[in-house]
């Protein structure tokens, strides 16, 4: 970390605390031009599908950069004409003030805005990367500002009373460079941290599918006392592909109990927690059993503790776990195990694997689903039992190292997301001195003047 400037003032602003001695502050209105947004009106065409860019929060949000370029949609110069909308300069500053508030970016081309967002348009010299870090540093403070019943809005008088630093322009300059070759290498490290879980999902969903369809790896399967190189055949279902030929494939429905759910009258459940637990349906799945919203005195239908819970909508193939008895809902059906033919530990992990299968069938006007003679009819892998609980017992001990492994890797992600937040905030309130820094690919980017 670097080191601090040698003297400090008091700022009399909370967010901002004390600042080296020979720096400025001022009102985000006395050192920009706050533009509004606007909507052309929808019905006319020759509004629309022009050549200007036109910004909305929801552009912002799904924008991941400090810079942005491209708009969902755009606008022609009679919608700039004949709407609220104005147009503000390449290196502005747009900021969401509803809707949420507090996504920002420095546009890279003259733009136009909705009105769920203002743009911030320098009035002097000054470096709008610099400022665009600021805000970032105080969207805290903005999104408490924030007012509405409908929506949170900030006011255009809020933003013009917001506090920023305002260092020299050098500084600037020196500030929004260090940031920049920082927050990109911070920035690099969590993308190959992002890349390593996705790796890891996917080795974990390859190694169920391959397990569940072909049985143990080979060395497991010696050790076990299993064949570590069965001979295969054709299991007559194109997800199981080719099984081991000792194995047997049945449907479901002669391997388990179905019970699909059946929703009472919309006056029979509460939330009040004083009857029979109640499942509408896979949101209110937690991470290992569920955690029900509703309670209801006259549940039509009603799984045991121990039953597999499987969503049939929105989406279609979610699972869990009944750790007591539940009423369930249209959105679910349970699936209790006849033990004879089915462990309930390998069940779950072969349902894992015939997700795609069911995500296939599913179809809907209104939302996705299938019905009880599709999850009925699903063709499951059956190995001898012994051999279903080694499956079983070996999927959830490396999908438990997995997840583990998973687990360090998104705490080592947080760990850098907060140290980036917190280098942003110290570099543009002066806790740290940057000025010996020069970042020169840089450190004039973002300069605009009116």
């Amino acid at each position: 970390m670097r080191s601090p400037y040698p003297r400090y003032k008091p700022s009399g602003m909370e967010w901002l605390g004390d600042v080296p001695e020979h720096w400025q502050w001022s009102q985000t209105r006395h050192l920009f031009d706050i533009v509004n947004g606007g909507t052309p009106t929808s019905s006319e065409k020759s509004y629309w599908d022009g050549d200007i860019e036109w910004f909305t929060p929801d552009d912002l949000g799904r924008n991941h950069s400090m810079r942005i370029s491209g708009s969902r949609r755009k606008i022609t110069q009679d919608g700039i004409q004949n709407s609220s909308a104005r147009m503000s300069p390449k290196g502005a500053i747009i900021l969401s003030t509803r809707a949420p508030i507090g996504h920002l970016a420095v546009i890279d081309v003259a733009a136009a805005t909705n009105q769920g967002c203002r743009t911030l348009v320098p009035i002097f010299k000054a470096n709008s990367c610099f400022f665009y870090y600021s805000l970032l540093a105080s969207r805290d403070v903005l999104q408490s500002l924030g007012k509405g019943s409908t929506f949170m809005e900030l006011t255009p008088d809020d933003l013009g009373s917001h506090p920023v630093p305002l260092p020299s322009l050098s500084e600037q300059q020196a500030i929004a460079g260090f940031l920049d070759r920082e927050t990109a290498r911070v920035d690099a490290l969590v993308e190959k941290k992002q890349q390593l879980i996705e790796r890891l999902a996917e080795y974990r969903t390859a190694l169920i599918t391959q397990t569940v369809t072909k049985g143990l790896p080979p060395d497991v399967a010696a050790a076990e006392g299993f064949n570590p190189a069965p001979s295969l055949k054709p299991s007559g279902v194109e997800w199981l592909g080719d099984v081991p030929e000792h194995w047997e494939v049945k449907r479901a429905k002669y391997a388990s109990k179905i019970i699909m759910g059946q929703s009472p009258p919309s006056d029979a459940y509460n939330d009040e927690q004083v009857e029979q637990a109640f499942l509408q349906g896979n949101a209110e799945f937690g991470a290992l059993h569920p955690k029900p919203k509703w309670y209801c005195d006259a549940a039509i239908k009603v799984v045991a503790a121990g039953t597999i819970l499987l969503s049939v909508r929105a989406p279609v193939g979610e699972l869990n776990v009944a750790d007591k008895n539940y009423g369930i809902g249209r959105g679910l059906c349970g699936l209790q195990t006849i033990s004879k033919y089915l462990n309930r530990q390998f069940a779950w992990w072969a349902l894992h694997t015939a997700r795609q299968e069911l995500e296939h069938q599913a179809v809907g006007s209104t939302y996705d689903a299938v019905s009880v003679a599709e999850v009925a009819c699903l063709s499951l892998p059956l190995p001898p039992l012994s051999e279903q609980r080694a499956i079983a017992e070996f999927l959830d001990r490396e999908t438990e190292r997995i997840d583990a492994l998973s687990a360090r890797v998104e705490t080592a992600i947080e760990r850098l997301q907060e140290y980036r937040t917190a280098l942003i905030t110290a570099a543009v309130t002066g806790k740290i001195d940057v000025r010996g820094f020069v970042g020169v690919e840089t450190a004039d980017i973002g300069t605009v003047a009116k």
